[in-house]
């Protein structure tokens, strides 16, 4: 059983820089720790909604090739999602992959008609900019609430 003190002393968090403490505060070393987690959210994005973890195939080299299929379509994601929705402080990448899945058939369709899928991708993208917006939080707020706080503070 712990005493009262050490499960204080276990409540706290340490986070270790190389920043000079004159040049990051330390609400501002909060936020970066949290903008961190962005990237991980990037990751966890391609691995569960690209499915990379499962496969139909069941020789060797299927399954390669259908990994490799998957990490282009996830490419070929994450570049409409750049051109969509990147600037967007309150992006959800995740609404906007859920656009970009739903489209998809749409442009396949006209990828050998070069006009048509230039149009085809242009309404796309406003799509993807109309629907992958976050709301805001007041509980806990969105890594991009937060980052505005720092630059106002």
């Amino acid at each position: 059983m712990l005493s009262a003190q050490t499960r204080a002393l276990c409540e706290g968090e340490v986070l270790v820089s190389n920043v000079e403490s004159s040049r990051l505060r330390g609400a501002e070393a909060w936020v970066l720790f949290r903008v961190r987690w962005q990237i991980e959210l990037l990751f966890k994005l391609w691995k569960q909604h690209g499915r990379l973890d499962e496969s139909r195939g069941q020789v060797p080299n299927r399954i390669l090739a259908e990994l490799y299929a998957k990490f282009i379509g996830l490419l070929v994601q994450h570049w409409l999602l750049l051109a969509g929705c990147w600037d967007l402080p309150n992006r959800s990448l995740v609404k906007g992959a859920r656009v970009v899945r739903a489209w998809t058939e749409r442009w396949i369709r006209v990828i050998h008609h070069p006009r048509r899928l230039a149009q085809v991708l242009k309404e796309l993208l406003a799509a993807i900019r109309r629907a992958s917006r976050q709301t805001m939080r007041r509980k806990e707020p969105n890594t991009w609430q937060r980052l505005g706080g720092v630059s106002s503070a």
